[in-house]
């Protein structure tokens, strides 16, 4: 089973590679007269977080970090589909590493604020990784009881007693989207 993965995974490598167009990379880049410009973040509902621990809404900004945007030329949409739509760290490495020589990058301000300039119409994958700070509220049992019983229907129960502990957890957030500049105008 592990030799069939690997052979179907370097098969899938060799796949993407014969896909890589240079010329078509640097086509791609040249300049234009378009742009890009959003707020690169991560929001939630309560309730709902990478480690369904949140219990209120929470915002976060990528505060002077890096935006990578890399044109979608076939060779990256393939890349993209067989990675699931997904921009894990393992799938970034798969990467042909002369995409980079291509990739616009900018700096965010702090309040996530990004622009790119220059860009020839189509479409472009826009990307970051910055940290992201959970607010975290956990029921923690504290040992203790409590006991109820109803004299009237001779039944009771013991039912363990829970605190409220709130605290933080911090990660690394990959976050993303494909974005035609001509009709998408921000990204959060």
């Amino acid at each position: 089973a592990a030799e069939d993965q690997a052979r179907a995974q370097h098969a899938e490598r060799q796949r993407l590679d014969a896909l890589f167009d240079q010329r078509e990379m640097e086509a791609m880049m040249e300049l234009g007269n378009g742009g890009l410009r959003g707020v690169m973040g991560y929001s939630t509902k309560p309730g709902r977080s990478l480690a369904r621990m949140l219990s209120r809404a929470s915002t976060a900004v990528a505060d002077r970090e890096w935006v990578f945007l890399l044109p979608m030329t076939p060779y990256i949409e393939a890349w993209y589909e067989s990675n699931d739509r997904s921009l894990s760290s393992h799938g970034l490495k798969q990467l042909n590493p002369e995409v980079w020589k291509y990739a616009g990058r900018v700096r965010t301000d702090t309040s996530g604020n990004f622009e790119f300039s220059g860009l020839k119409p189509g479409r472009y994958l826009v990307f970051a990784e910055f940290p992201v700070i959970f607010e975290t509220e956990q029921h923690v049992d504290t040992g203790q009881r409590s006991i109820t019983y109803s004299y009237a229907f001779g039944t009771g129960s013991i039912d363990p007693v829970y605190r409220k502990v709130y605290g933080t957890h911090q990660t690394l957030l990959k976050a993303g989207q494909v974005l035609n500049p001509e009709v998408d105008r921000h990204l959060e």
